[in-house]
């Protein structure tokens, strides 16, 4: 009869002891929790957990790998903001930040991360030239003008109790009849804001 031998519980307790040792705890590098975009190349870093700094530094490249001079701007326990010089509005770009750690952790590591940059949004103010049309359109439809026989006079942007606006100045025929049309025309949306119409004179300045 065999006798199976017994490995005495110290024994064993005192291997995962030494097993657990083995494991620096400094192994998992510190998270983000958020990337956010503020602004002039400018990116804000959240972590989730405390962390500490040494000779930190970031490094920015682009999807294809090209490389962008960054530098840091602001630190504390628990965010890093850097800004991006030369930056490409409308691209991603993947960060490295090196030379930190979640504290009470023994190595200094490095985080990663993307941000996009937003493309710069389309103006929603209305041109010259489309304030003019709109002025014309409008000299059609109220006072029956004949839109083959407009000549533009003068159109120049001007303010209004603090309402940027067009001044548009044009002549055209309302049957044998040549008048002058002013309009005011609100650079925001558009609108027509006042118009008048009289017979014109060219000696009337």
């Amino acid at each position: 009869m065999k006798i199976k031998k017994r490995i005495p519980v110290i024994f064993v307790t005192a291997a995962m002891m030494i097993m657990t040792a083995a494991v620096p705890a400094s192994a998992a590098s510190p998270k983000n929790e958020s990337v956010k975009y503020e602004g002039k190349g400018k990116v804000e870093v959240e972590f989730r957990s405390k962390v500490k700094y040494r000779n930190a530094s970031v490094t920015v490249k682009d999807t294809s790998g090209k490389k962008y001079s960054a530098y840091i701007v602001d630190r504390d326990s628990d965010d890093l903001d850097f800004r991006i010089r030369n930056y490409k509005a409308g691209k991603t770009y993947k960060f490295t930040i090196k030379g930190v750690k979640k504290r009470g952790t023994s190595k200094y590591g490095s985080v990663t991360g993307t941000v996009k940059i937003p493309a710069p949004a389309a103006s929603s103010e209305v041109t010259s030239t489309k304030a003019y049309e709109a002025a014309v359109l409008d000299a059609v439809s109220v006072y029956g003008m004949d839109a083959a026989s407009v000549t533009l006079l003068k159109s120049h942007l001007d303010r209004d109790d603090g309402v940027r606006l067009y001044e548009i100045e044009f002549t055209g025929y309302v049957g044998s009849t040549l008048m002058e049309f002013e309009y005011e025309v609100s650079v925001s949306t558009g609108k027509i804001l006042d118009r008048d119409c009289e017979v014109y004179d060219p000696y009337d300045d």
